[in-house]
């Protein structure tokens, strides 16, 4: 009798049959009440009486059949996990953006750094695979169905969640889901204060890792948090929103909301990191050789941010990135690929080695990074900027219509993109279609009437190495002579 008055109470029948009795006994006596109140039959006590009983057994029933359910889908997730280990391969895990459910739209880019954050500190683990962040960002704003995620990426779980910010407080949720059955293996809900913002991140990680039997040190955890303040981080955070759609504007900002990160908090090295990246971008978009001041800070901070976190592979692969463009490709590419080690499944370092290896001079050796990148993330929205610079590494094997092709992409992906039509322009000249040249011309000086010629032949010397830089400055130059003022937009 004892066992099963045991199995009972570990499905809550028992705690969920007292409540029951309890609030039908409540409420019968508020019914007697109000029948004497208002001189009501005597029947209605009684037929009041009769439902509550009635009602008992069902409410054990439902109890009985919920939980049953939900220890089905326990077990269901627990079995795929069994089969996993059994086959040796490595538990793969998809998280999926988190949903904003703050009041203000700009908090927005606070639930998707906490994302970031938390693939970062997950892909720790060599024994678990997470997917790339560029690859499960495709699925913001939407609520896909998590067996076909599992389809799409070859996912084991994912994890889902939101976030609500209301003024100093902050609740997180997030649940674990195994992909073939859909059945839940951890959920949780953190309420605590806005700056307690870290100690929730280290605690999902580690419960998410736990849920999977996944080795993860906490104490690195801790380390790679990196942040002491909440403010600087969300700093951070929104300079990479900005850094992310490289326009000279929102450029602009986003170095200065950089900046503002690090001298909140000078030991921040992704705030470094992320500073570097952005300097880099604006002094590639403008033509800025060594000794320039955007060219300068670029290597000054992403020197800084490895020699904070050696062991963090976002920080590798910003400083990988920025260093290859700013003239240091070996250097560069020694962070990427260390990068690559700690988490081999990130599109976006892929990516940066490929660029690494076409600034050192190694062109043909770029392409099967570029194609692992595109492999990985498919929808990457670093996809266009990346076309841009196979492009030009096509141009610097010579072959011509590859990189007309390659660039075009680039080019029509984004019809915003400067760099892309400047280097198009190039391109056609040396093919000899001086009227697609021209027209690709045309498009930059529409985008940018403020920006004199003289600005992107120094981006194009910049960025494509002798001796097909000369050749591709007198093409662009040929085809800027070719072109009209702008009209004045009114």
């Amino acid at each position: 009798m004892g066992k099963y008055l045991t199995e009972l109470w570990r499905h809550r029948i028992v705690r969920i049959g007292a409540a029951y009795a309890a609030g039908g006994w409540a409420l019968f006596q508020v019914a007697i009440n109000v029948a004497q109140t208002l001189t009501m039959p005597a029947w209605f006590g009684r037929l009041t009486l009769v439902l509550l009983i009635l009602g008992f057994p069902l409410t054990l029933l439902l109890a009985w059949a919920s939980h049953g359910g939900a220890r089905a889908a326990v077990e269901s997730a627990a079995n795929s996990r069994g089969k996993i280990k059994a086959s040796g391969e490595a538990p793969c895990i998809a998280v999926l953006p988190f949903a904003n459910f703050s009041n203000e739209p700009a908090d927005e880019v606070f639930a998707d750094g906490m994302v970031e954050d938390l693939i970062t500190s997950l892909s720790m683990n060599p024994g678990l695979k997470v997917i790339s962040r560029t690859t499960t960002f495709v699925y913001k704003n939407r609520s896909p169905d998590v067996r076909q995620v599992g389809e799409d990426l070859g996912a084991h779980f994912v994890l889902e969640g939101s976030v609500r910010r209301a003024g100093d407080r902050l609740r997180v949720t997030a649940q674990l889901i195994e992909t073939e059955g859909g059945g839940h293996l951890w959920a949780q809900k953190f309420d605590r204060p806005l700056a307690e913002l870290f100690y929730i991140q280290d605690d999902l990680v580690w419960e998410i890792a736990a849920a999977l039997h996944a080795e993860i040190d906490r104490a690195e955890v801790i380390a790679a948090r990196q942040a002491t303040s909440v403010s600087a981080w969300e700093e951070a955070m929104r300079s990479a929103y900005l850094y992310e759609r490289p326009r000279m504007a929102g450029l602009h900002a986003s170095i200065q909301l950089a900046r503002n990160a690090v001298e909140q908090d000078p030991a921040f090295a992704l705030g470094h990191a992320r500073l570097a990246m952005a300097l880099s971008t604006a002094a590639i978009m403008l033509g800025e050789g060594p000794g320039g001041a955007n060219h300068e800070g670029a290597i000054k901070h992403a020197r800084l941010s490895v020699g904070l976190a050696p062991g963090d592979p976002r920080v590798l692969s910003f400083a990988c990135a920025t260093l290859a463009h700013m003239g240091h490709p070996e250097e560069g590419l020694r962070h990427g690929l260390r990068s690559l080690e700690l988490n081999p499944n990130d599109a976006y370092t892929h990516g940066s080695v490929g660029n690494a290896l076409f600034r050192g001079g190694r062109p043909a050796e770029a392409f099967p990074y570029y194609d692992e990148e595109e492999r990985l993330a498919p929808n990457s929205i670093w996809l266009n900027t990346r076309y841009l610079f196979r492009g030009l590494a096509h141009l610097a094997l010579g072959r011509f219509e590859k990189a007309a092709e390659a660039v075009m992409r680039s080019a029509t992906g984004d019809p915003a993109f400067e760099q892309a039509w400047v280097a198009l322009a190039a391109v056609q000249a040396i093919r000899g279609d001086m009227s697609a040249a021209s027209a690709a011309a045309q498009r930059v000086r529409d985008l940018k009437p403020d920006i004199p010629a003289e600005v992107w032949a120094r981006s194009i010397t910049g960025n494509i190495p002798p001796p097909m830089g000369g050749r591709a400055l007198a093409g662009f130059q040929d085809a800027w002579a070719l072109t009209t003022e702008p009209k004045v937009r009114g």
